[in-house]
């Protein structure tokens, strides 16, 4: 009798704990004044409970510990929040929260400054982001198109006949900034050469920008910064399909068919993304009626008919999948082609060799990874392996005056592979922190020819390197410091490097936030993307040499910004202003030659004195009326080498002719963006974007036959835009929109083009293109 009875209050027992630790359920409805929210994040706070809201906005957390918890609800486009909960066992907790949108976008995660996802405004890295938002209302194509609307950033175009083009951060030439595809140094040299105008916006997720010395994370040619090219996930079961024409000073077709789809399994466990780019467009000459000498009797009396916009014709294709095979584990998957033809020059209707001028690329870009990452059951540790690969062919012809031997040859392998961890710990050392160690091994196989009656070997490298790196972000009561170091071991340099980098974050009140940081960096002495372009210029190829005495070049890099975030009369409000300060050592210089054995011009790289390049960076974010976004962006420099850089000298006679210069070619002192987004009503939309371009120093090969190169000032700019759109709902999420628009308002655009078959090439600053008129016409399911 008695053993029933202590059973029977065992059992009683049993069932009270039961009840007591039983788990419960929360669920709940996320909203914003426009309506409910679907698949925006909704996270129980350290743990990896979790999930996304459905279409209509929609929750459900199931098997929650009874207790205290803190819901995290997070999402693009929307400003964070935190809320209490408490939850009782075996209780259903209904949970409704509304979020406000950020306009702004201040609150975002991004990933570059530290590779974690980690939120903006808790990093002692200033972390810019262009999103898809942005592409579409600047009428950006591809990604070199929206590169100019950010703070530091300026793209240009190097050569009138085939656009080579190259973006400038805080003043430095293209090769200071390392390009990255999802955080992978893949994206190489070679690539960058006309690589920027083949990534289409719409494989683009964001890019985040990060300026100052980047090399403790991403290794060398982080000099100037970083852009990081996010490629998208799905998230939603959506597709799109449009077209864009545009009319190039109301004449010359550019046309453009995109299309995207994303494909997301009921439990959410794994999506597929699918993407599509089909471009064309026809040459432009810009001055027609110019005249030149064509037969060398001294009289200019035949009419220009070369190129300034080069012929394009581009496809591009790619696949985003991920797959999470465990609860804590995720595999992503991307693979891409990029193929691209461009030719400038005239008679096109003709083989390269037998035009007068021809410059002609077809480029074969194959690129992808494969990632696995994984956390602990507690969500405060991270496990990940990656590999990435990118193979570049490359067919082209540089040449003049029906020269058959000016036919050439790339291949190019780049492969990255390479392992990280990282850690949250309640006390790491001396105060909370993440911890971040890794190491990547990235192998580049180039080979270049130039074919012709006899091939001839213009490069043919193999480059090794090793990077290991650590970092730890330390966040006390008063200061964020985050402090790096990384160790390269390059196969072109004796020895190893370290790049060591100390940045700190300083909230001042509520609305105020302080950074200061210090960073070294390097590039190591090896066939860069510029030296393996081939312009033609005065009926001569330009080709860049490398002195086999070349040495690595350094840098220390020295950052300070505050920023302002909060309201001005209940309107998002953000300011910052950035200063930096840049030293070069064994800086990099081109020296004008010739080779009179082939008529060859040689841009000879060497190293020169040193450089400096100080400046300040400034931004600006309003948000002045619902659904109205306001931005701008303006930066104030100077890049100046130590000593005079000898750009042409007489190979003898006087030598006060000389020409030289201590300032960096082609960099203006200032230079910015704007951008006005506004959706009136429901239905209609308008931006109106612009850039401005400050006078700089342009060389100008004005002798063809003694390579005299004169300083040229260019003119300032300002590049006006604007686009109309009008949204039809034909259903809840089937939407058809019809767009128009303007580039370039104001057709302000160079009006110096050399003329003729001796013209320089190179010679050609300002906006890419004159005034276009854009209009098109985009339709799917949209969200």
């Amino acid at each position: 009798m008695k053993t029933r009875i202590l059973l029977f209050i065992a059992m009683l027992w049993a069932v009270g704990t039961y009840a007591q630790q039983a788990p419960a359920i929360v669920k709940g409805q996320v909203k914003s004044k426009n309506g409910e929210i679907p698949y925006i994040n909704v996270i129980i706070k350290g743990t990896l409970q979790g999930a996304v809201t459905n279409e209509n906005g929609q929750f459900t957390i199931n098997n929650v510990d009874p207790g205290s918890h803190t819901l995290i609800i997070k999402g693009i486009g929307f400003k964070s929040k935190e809320l209490q909960i408490q939850v009782d066992a075996q209780q259903t907790k209904q949970v409704d929260v509304t979020v406000e949108p950020d306009l702004i976008n201040m609150e975002g995660v991004v990933v570059s400054a530290n590779r974690h996802e980690t939120e903006r405004h808790n990093l002692p890295v200033v972390v810019n982001t262009l999103d898809s938002r942005l592409f579409e209302t600047t009428q950006s194509v591809s990604l070199a198109e929206g590169l100019n609307f950010t703070p530091g950033l300026r793209l240009e175009n190097n050569c009138q006949n085939c656009g080579f083009t190259a973006v400038r951060m805080n003043g430095l030439d293209g090769p200071y900034s390392q390009i990255l595809v999802n955080s992978r140094p893949v994206f190489s040299a070679l690539a960058g050469v006309y690589g920027l105008e083949q990534i289409p916006a719409a494989m683009i997720d964001r890019v985040e920008v990060v300026r100052g010395g980047g090399s403790a994370l991403y290794g060398g040619n982080a000099i100037a910064g970083t852009i990081n090219i996010i490629t998208k996930e799905p998230v939603e079961n959506t597709w799109q399909i449009g077209m864009q024409q545009g009319l190039i000073a109301g004449t010359t077709s550019d046309r453009a068919l995109n299309a995207n789809a994303a494909i997301i399994s009921e439990n959410r466990k794994s999506g597929l993304f699918l993407f599509g780019l089909l471009r064309g467009r026809d040459p432009y000459n810009a001055n027609p009626n110019d005249l030149w000498d064509a037969d060398g009797d001294g009289i200019a009396e035949t009419k220009d008919d070369f190129s300034e916009v080069f012929l394009l014709e581009s496809r591009s294709l790619g696949i985003n999948a991920f797959h999470r095979p465990t609860e804590n584990g995720k595999i992503t998957a991307d693979i891409y082609s990029l193929n691209e033809f461009r030719r400038g020059g005239n008679d096109f209707h003709l083989v390269p060799h037998f035009a007068d001028v021809a410059e002609q690329v077809s480029t074969n870009m194959l690129g992808g990874g494969l990632a696995f990452e994984t956390f602990t059951s507690n969500q405060k540790h991270k496990f990940s392996v990656y590999t990435s690969a990118q193979r570049v062919d490359r067919a082209t012809y540089y040449g003049a005056e029906q020269d058959p031997n000016a036919y050439g040859s790339t291949d190019e392998l780049t492969t990255v592979a390479g392992a990280q961890y990282g850690g949250n710990y309640d006390r790491h050392i001396f105060a909370p922190g993440l911890l971040t160690l890794g190491a990547e091994w990235k192998f580049q196989d180039l080979f270049d020819e130039k074919l012709g009656e006899i091939n001839t070997t213009v490069a043919d490298q193999q480059i090794h390197n090793l990077g290991i790196y650590m970092q730890n972000d330390w966040n006390l009561k008063w200061i964020n410091l985050q402090a790096g170091l990384r160790y390269d071991k390059h196969s072109n340099m004796h020895g190893g490097i370290f790049s060591p980098r100390l940045n700190l974050l300083r909230d001042i009140g509520k609305h105020f936030q302080a950074r200061i940081g210090y960073a070294t960096g390097f590039r190591p002495p090896q066939i860069f993307s510029e030296d393996l372009h081939i312009e033609v210029a005065g009926a001569r190829r330009v080709i860049t040499q490398v002195d086999e005495n070349l040495q690595a070049e350094t840098s220390q890099s020295y950052t300070a910004s505050v920023d302002y975030t909060g309201q001005i009369k209940k309107s998002d409000f953000y300011m910052l202003a950035e200063g930096f300060y840049t030293t070069l050592d064994n800086a990099f210089v081109s020296e004008i030659t010739a080779d009179p054995a082939d008529e060859t011009v040689i841009m000879f790289r060497t190293n020169g004195s040193g450089a400096t390049v100080k400046g300040v960076n400034m931004e600006l974010k309003y948000v002045p009326l619902d659904d109205m976004l306001f931005q701008a962006g303006f930066t104030m420099q100077r890049s100046l080498y130590n000593e005079k850089e000898v750009l042409w000298e007489p190979e003898s006679g006087n030598a006060d002719s000389v020409v030289s210069t201590t300032n960096m070619l082609r960099t203006p002192d200032a230079y910015g963006y704007f951008n006005l987004s506004y959706k009136p009503t429901h239905h209609w939309s308008l931006s109106v974007s612009g850039t401005y371009t400050g006078s700089m120093i342009v060389p100008h090969m004005t002798n063809p036959e003694t390579e005299y190169t004169v300083l040229e000032e260019s003119p300032v700019f300002f590049d006006l835009n604007t686009k109309v759109s009008y949204h039809m709902h034909l259903s809840d999420d089937f939407r058809l929109e019809i767009f128009a628009g303007v580039k370039n308002i104001f057709n302000s655009f160079q009006t110096d083009f050399d003329a003729g078959i001796h013209r320089d090439a190179g010679y050609v600053y300002g906006p890419s293109l004159p005034r276009t008129f854009i209009f098109g016409i985009k339709t799917g399911v949209f969200r």
